[in-house]
């Protein structure tokens, strides 16, 4: 059956002295559309079928089938029963995705719009951080490649992923270029370089010791990083050398 309805039909008629004060531009269309809503609205039966779901987003890791599989279970209702903050939730609960919104739309579908997490970085054993310091844990072999390695105690990750962005650019490209940066449950932090050189930092902020590293550091290892094993930043005013060879170590000041 086809329906139509006069916009103009829906509004009685306004008298004169309602129009005095002059009403603001664009109050009778709005008014128009909200009375056409109801209306239509009131003409769907409540067993109203739920006919499509639409999910959208830019998705790199994230697919629209594991999308579909987390709402199917609140699928099989009306249009109206279907249970759609429970969906959300279920949707929500996928390790990609970092926000989702879900609701109605007429005449018998419901819109899912994602946000999908981007990895910054892997953090501890299998899981990742993304760029907003959230720990998630995707399925084996979804992880991407070429990220820095963090590590820490839960509730740490926001503090661990700020101290790498204050200290990894200032050593890229140097001798002494971070792979990964870890703060341990004493309260310690350490790092390591592409090299494999071990950095200790004790409990001081590790950009605390940039100035000893870019300076004093470089200056007294010079052309020995392949040698370097261990460089302790632990001392107030100095800094450790353990060597690769047993029978060696130096300290410098």
């Amino acid at each position: 059956m086809n329906l139509n309805v006069d916009v103009a039909d829906l509004i009685p008629a306004i008298p004169d002295w309602l129009l005095r004060p002059r009403l603001p531009d664009g109050t009778l269309p709005t008014v128009a559309i909200v009375l056409v809503l109801i209306g239509l609205i009131a003409l769907i039966p409540e067993d109203a079928p739920l006919t499509q779901l639409e999910v959208r987003g830019e998705f790199t890791h994230l697919s629209v089938e594991d999308v579909r599989a987390a709402a199917a279970p609140f699928l099989s209702t009306s249009f109206f029963a279907a249970d759609v903050n429970a969906m959300r939730d279920a949707v929500a609960g996928l390790p990609w995705v970092a926000r989702v919104r879900a609701e109605r739309r007429w005449p018998g579908a419901i819109a899912v719009r994602i946000e999908e997490r981007v990895p910054f970085a892997r953090w501890n054993q299998g899981a990742l951080l993304d760029v907003e310091s959230h720990a998630f844990a995707p399925r084996a072999g979804e992880a991407p490649t070429g990220l820095p390695r963090l590590g820490g105690s839960p509730g740490h990750e926001l503090e661990v992923a700020q101290a790498w962005r204050r200290i990894a650019p200032a050593l890229d490209g140097s001798p002494l270029q971070l792979l990964g940066l870890r703060l341990d449950a004493r309260g310690e932090w350490s790092a390591e370089t592409a090299s494999g050189i071990e950095l200790r930092f004790g409990q001081n902020a590790p950009d605390e010791r940039l100035p000893m590293l870019t300076g004093a550091v470089q200056k007294t290892i010079n052309g020995g990083w392949d040698r370097v094993r261990i460089i302790d930043l632990r001392y107030t005013n100095g800094f450790a050398v353990g060597w690769r060879e047993a029978e060696g170590s130096g300290e410098g000041k």
